[in-house]
C-alpha cells in the first residue's frame, strides 16, 4: 500500500493516527484519488443520516485537523470534483466542520450558501454569506422562505438580509416573492420579518405556480394565502401552547386583529359562489 493509500485508508475510517501516520510517511496532503477528491475533501464527506454524522464528528474532525497541520489546501477545487472541502462539509458533514474550514479561511460561494439552506443548516448560513462574493440577498431571502422552515434561527438570519438591502418583494418572472413562499408554508416568524421590512402582500403572482406539488392559481396573493391559512390553523389555536399568540402577533402586523381576520374569514365563507350569486 503506497503512503497516500494509507492515507485514504485512514480518512475512510475516520482514525486520525492513521491518518498521521500516512502523512508522516510521505503522502501527499493535497493529491487527489481516482474520482478526482482531495484527502481534505474526502474527509468532510460522512455518508448516512444526520445522527450517523454526528457520532463520527469527533474523530472527522481529528482527522481533518491532521490534514490542516500538514497544509491541506482548505480552497481545493478543480474541474474533476465538483466539492471542495467546503461544500463537502455543508452537504455530508456536520456544522462543526463547516465552521473549521471556514477557521482555515475556506472561500465560501452563492453555490454553498444555497445548499446550506436547502439542507436547513441555520446556524452556518450566515457565516457563509459573510464568506461568499457575488451573493444575490433577495434570491438568498427567496430560498430561505422556499424552505418552509418556521424558525426563529431561519427568520434572524432573514432579518439581518433585509437590513442589508434584501427586498422582500423582489421576484422573478413568474411573480413569486419572499412573501409568497413563508404565505405558503404559514411561517409567521418568517412574515413577521419580512412585513416589517415592507412585504407587499397584496402582490399576485404572474402565472401558475407549482409549490411543493401544489399547483396555485395566477394572481395569488401572500395574503389570500394567509387567509386559507388561517382557516386551517384556526382549529389548533385551542390545543396548541402558543399558536394563537404566533397568529395574534402576525395580524397586527398586518393591520388587524386575529377576532377581527376571523370574523372576516367566517363572513367570506356564508358568502355563495360568485356564480350563483342572483343577479
Amino acid at each position: 500500500m503506497t503512503p497516500f493509500d494509507a492515507l485514504l485508508d485512514g480518512i475512510q475510517r475516520r482514525d486520525p493516527q492513521a491518518t498521521r501516520a500516512a502523512l508522516a510517511a510521505g503522502a501527499p496532503v493535497n493529491a487527489r484519488d481516482a474520482h478526482g477528491r482531495s484527502p481534505l475533501s474526502l474527509a468532510c464527506q460522512i455518508p448516512g443520516a444526520r445522527e450517523q454524522r454526528q457520532r463520527h464528528e469527533a474523530a472527522t474532525l481529528a482527522v481533518i485537523e491532521a490534514l490542516l497541520e500538514a497544509n491541506a489546501d482548505p480552497a481545493d477545487a478543480n474541474e474533476a470534483s465538483d466539492y471542495p472541502p467546503l461544500m463537502a462539509a455543508v452537504r455530508w458533514g456536520t456544522p462543526a466542520m463547516v465552521r473549521r474550514l471556514l477557521e482555515a479561511r475556506a472561500p465560501s460561494s452563492p453555490s454553498i450558501v444555497m445548499q446550506a439552506i436547502e439542507r436547513g443548516e441555520w446556524s452556518v448560513v450566515q457565516p457563509l454569506l459573510l464568506r461568499a462574493g457575488g451573493v444575490d440577498r433577495g434570491e438568498v431571502l427567496r430560498a430561505m422562505c422556499a424552505q418552509g422552515a418556521c424558525s426563529d434561527e431561519a427568520a434572524s438570519i432573514a432579518r439581518t438580509l433585509c437590513k442589508l438591502g434584501a427586498k422582500p418583494s423582489a421576484c422573478g418572472r413568474d411573480g413569486v416573492t419572499a412573501a409568497h413562499w413563508a404565505a405558503y408554508w404559514a411561517d409567521v416568524p418568517m412574515l413577521l420579518v419580512l412585513i416589517a421590512a415592507g412585504a407587499d402582500m397584496g402582490a399576485k403572482t404572474a402565472a401558475l405556480w407549482i409549490a411543493n406539488e401544489s399547483r396555485i392559481a395566477a394572481g395569488a396573493t401572500p395574503r389570500a394565502m394567509l387567509d386559507a391559512a388561517l382557516d386551517d390553523a384556526a382549529p389548533r389555536f385551542e390545543s396548541v401552547p402558543g399558536a394563537r399568540d404566533s397568529w395574534e402577533q402576525l395580524a397586527e402586523a398586518l393591520g388587524t386583529t386575529l377576532d377581527a381576520w376571523q370574523s372576516e374569514r367566517r363572513a367570506a365563507a356564508q358568502q355563495p359562489p360568485a356564480n350563483k350569486r342572483k343577479r
